[in-house]
This record gives structure tokens, C-alpha cells and sequence, in this order.
């Protein structure tokens, strides 16, 4: 229901100056390419709310069905002003968002050991991060800068692998 409820082009548009394009996969497809089996999520509040009804989430009298914590770091302009449309979206289908800013150091100490309920960071995509922040030997819980989203295929670990003995960047 969240990402049908958030309007991912006006997002990077406004956060981002234009510079940043929507995707519907988190690596680009030289990398990987997408799976047909993926979801893609169009903003359609109509199709979240009704999502939110099913799943039990009505909303009470005043309009609210939950709340939930979004953690942000500070100083980042484009996170800030992320975080500010993510709320105004959700908060038109239903969805209380609370900030919780914390300095970076703070973020990885909570997104690794899973204390948050959504979280908003800048990721870079460079072959030596997106190796150890996805590759399933790197599920180590409560370790900063490894997989702390627990991705685990196998497919992409034999790509991530190729990495390691490639040196023409064109493969």
C-alpha cells in the first residue's frame, strides 16, 4: 500500500532538481538485469487505501489508521526533503509519519540491528559496496556496512562473485 501510495516521479523530481530517474529496480540493468516477476508500483491513493482496508488498517474518525517512524539522517537536503513528501503521501491515505533524525553513525547502528520502522538513505552504487551490502555471505547481523536487509539469491551472489575475477568492466 506504501508505494502505491507515494508518487515516486514528483519525489525525485522535486528532491532531486530532475537530476535523479525513477527506476523500478534498485540495480541498473548492465548490472542485473530486472525480473519479470517484480511489482511495479504507479501512484494510484485509491489502490492504497483499498490495500489498507483489506489488510485490516480502517481508518478511525479522524481520518488515521497507523503511524510509523521514518528515520532520516541529518544534514541531507535530498533526504529532508524526501522525507517531507513522504509524509504529506502517506498522510493522505491514512498514515501518521514521525521523523526520527539521527547523525549517520546512529543510522547504521539502528538500521543493522533492525530498530526502525522505515528508513531513508542516499545509497551509492559501487561494485565494492553493492558486494558486500547484498551479497548473502555479508548477512551478519547487528554489522555495520554488510547485508542488513538479509537479501540472499543466489543468482545475484554468483554475479556479485564474477566481480571479484572480472577485470573487463564491458561483461
Amino acid at each position: 500500500a506504501i508505494g502505491y501510495a507515494l508518487d515516486r516521479v514528483t519525489i525525485a523530481s522535486l528532491a532531486t532538481n530532475d537530476l535523479c530517474e525513477v527506476t523500478d529496480t534498485f540495480w541498473t540493468s548492465d548490472i542485473s538485469p530486472p525480473g519479470t516477476d517484480r511489482t511495479i508500483y504507479t501512484y494510484n491513493p485509491t489502490k492504497a487505501e483499498q490495500l489498507l482496508d483489506d489488510a485490516g488498517y480502517t481508518a478511525d474518525p479522524s481520518g488515521e489508521r497507523f503511524s510509523i517512524e521514518l528515520l532520516t539522517r541529518r544534514g541531507e537536503a535530498e533526504e529532508t526533503i524526501v522525507g517531507d513528501l513522504i509524509e504529506d503521501y502517506l498522510s493522505e491515505v491514512g498514515i501518521t509519519v514521525t521523523r526520527q533524525l539521527v547523525d549517520f553513525a546512529t543510522q547504521l547502528e539502528l538500521t543493522s540491528n533492525h530498530n526502525y520502522d522505515m528508513s531513508l538513505t542516499k545509497r551509492w552504487v559501487q561494485t565494492f559496496w553493492t558486494y558486500q551490502l547484498f551479497h548473502s555471505d555479508w548477512i551478519i547481523p547487528g554489522q555495520n556496512f554488510a547485508n542488513s536487509v538479509y537479501f540472499d539469491n543466489p543468482e545475484m551472489d554468483a554475479t556479485f562473485d564474477s566481480w571479484l575475477v572480472e577485470t573487463d568492466s564491458t561483461k
